[in-house]
């Protein structure tokens, strides 16, 4: 295995948008097509893959992360089908499980 996969899913698929950008090396994204609607009081859930090299440290893939999901409007965060509370320590340990797992 060259990569680790973590299923990142928003309750609001605009924030799907934070990912797509400014990728370091080592960090790709898988997702689908993002189509923003303009309804008040509505949005629509998104599930993204992210893939981090095995050479990129959790550190850096924490840090990335947090970066972009600091901003987020979603109510709900997931990260491999578990809730999560957004702080860069617990972004950092869920990797690091992934990273020992293999």
């Amino acid at each position: 295995m060259d990569k680790i996969q973590l299923e990142i899913s928003f309750s609001d698929n605009k924030d799907g948008l934070y990912l797509k950008t400014d990728l370091p090396e080592g960090i790709s994204i898988d997702s689908p097509p993002i189509y923003i609607k303009k309804v008040y009081g509505f949005s629509e859930p998104i599930n993204m893959i992210v893939y981090f090299a095995l050479g990129v440290s959790a550190k850096v893939a924490a840090s990335w992360l947090y970066d972009k999901l600091k901003d987020c409007r979603s109510d709900k965060i997931t990260i491999d089908r578990k809730e999560i509370i957004l702080s860069e320590g617990e972004i950092t340990r869920i990797i690091e499980e992934k990273i020992t797992k293999g």
